[in-house]
Parts: C-alpha cells; sequence; structure tokens
C-alpha cells in the first residue's frame, strides 16, 4: 500500500514523499524479570532512509529494585544492515533525594548506553545497552509513586545513580534502512545481568495518521485526473 501510494504521487504530482515507517513493542502483560519483580516497558520504532529512531520507555513506577530498570534493548531487522552506529541519546537525568525519595533533575550527558550490531543468518540484531562497566549506569527508571517519590527504592536503585527518567530516545545511523525495512523482533533488557530480557509483543507497524493522510491526497490527485480526463 505504502509503495504503491507513493509511486502513484510521484507520478501524479511530480513530488516525492518520504514517509517513516513506524512500530511500537511493549513487554507482555504481567511481564516479570528473571528474580520474579514485575516489569513494564514499551519501544517505538521508526526507520527511516539510513536511519533508525528508537524511543524507549520504562511504564513501571516507583519500582523497588535496579532490577526493574531498562538497561538495554535488543533489535532484529531484515535485511542486513551494516556499520550503524549510536549518534546520539536524549533523555532527563535524575537523582534521587536520599531523604525525600524524590527525582531531582541533574545536569550531564547521557554517554554509558553503547550500540553493538551483529550478523545471525540474513537478519541484523541491534543491541543497545547501559551495561558498559560493573553495573548499570543511565539506566531508565519508571515515573515515582503517586506522592511523586520514589517510596520503595532500595540500594541497588541508589548505587546506580544518575538515572534516565521514564524515557530516552536513541538516534542511530544505519546504512541500508529504509522506510519499508521489516522489524521482526525486540527484546527488553532489565538489571545488571545480562540476558534478562523480556521480548517484546509487536503493535500496528503504520500510524492511521499516516493512512489518512495517504488517502487524503490520493483523493485529490484522482480528482484532478478527472477533471484533465474530462478536458
Amino acid at each position: 500500500m505504502r509503495q504503491i501510494a507513493h509511486a502513484f504521487l510521484v507520478c501524479v504530482t511530480g513530488v516525492t514523499f518520504a514517509f517513516g515507517n513506524t512500530i511500537s513493542f511493549s513487554t507482555p502483560v504481567n511481564s516479570v524479570e528473571s528474580g520474579g519483580l514485575p516489569v513494564s516497558a514499551t519501544a517505538t520504532v521508526t526507520t527511516d532512509t539510513d536511519s533508525l529512531t528508537i524511543t524507549l520507555s520504562n511504564l513501571f513506577s516507583d519500582p523497588r529494585s535496579s532490577a526493574q530498570t531498562v538497561t538495554g534493548f535488543e533489535l532484529w531487522l531484515d535485511p542486513i544492515v551494516n556499520n550503524a552506529n549510536l549518534t546520539s541519546v536524549t533523555g532527563t537525568m535524575i537523582n534521587i533525594d536520599p531523604v525525600t525519595q524524590n527525582p531531582i533533575q541533574t545536569a550531564g550527558s547521557i554517554t554509558h548506553w553503547t550500540l553493538t550490531p551483529t550478523l545471525s543468518d540474513l537478519n541484523s540484531i541491534l543491541s543497545l545497552t547501559s551495561l558498559g562497566g560493573s553495573h548499570p549506569a543511565n539506566s531508565i527508571i519508571g515515573p515515582p509513586g503517586s506522592n511523586g517519590a520514589y517510596n520503595n527504592a532500595n540500594a541497588s536503585i541508589m548505587g546506580d545513580q544518575p538515572l534516565i527518567y521514564a524515557t530516552a530516545v536513541f538516534h542511530l545511523d544505519a546504512p541500508g534502512v529504509t522506510a519499508s525495512t521489516p522489524v521482526t523482533s525486540a527484546t527488553f533488557f532489565f538489571s545488571s545481568t545480562p540476558g534478562n530480557g523480556v521480548v517484546g509483543s509487536p503493535s500496528v507497524p503504520e500510524p492511521g495518521s499516516l493512512s489518512l493522510l495517504i488517502t487524503g491526497v490520493l483523493s485529490l490527485a484522482a480528482a484532478n485526473l478527472k477533471k484533465s480526463w474530462r478536458k
């Protein structure tokens, strides 16, 4: 549908449109990490020409342990993507006040996340992680409790600060990726233990707004063609 619409629009209007393809993943309901603690996260992946944008969010509020923070994300793409690089990570950095347990925004850059691209058969695997040292750094913590404080946070969370508050956005250079590159699977990782992953469930890949845009422009183009044929 997307490719047909694009070709039709180019032929009729002479204008080239660039569409990014977006797909979302989420941890299944009642997901737990390997130690049995509940976790909840989502990711939105947008593919475009030679680029990927990943918005990674931790939804579990007022966590008890660092095992409930998001420390990694793995993406499978088809076909092979060569030489992918992490170009930037954005998000709000916080520390947790040891007395009030309230989040306090702190200055600084997010520097501890890294990207490792690997190949498996005919797929590309892009692995993001914050486990570069002896413990997580800049992991993503969910929102605080209803009173605005991290009432349940134990020493493992306090020792991994500063943390990314709720959401981080990752921008990747990915030569060979296009708007139509299939994203075949995704896995969320928690805690300081490598491999402590939860496979994400995908949602509908094409936003409704894009479908409406395509439909509207196609209708306009068809109307213009009908007028031309009548002359």
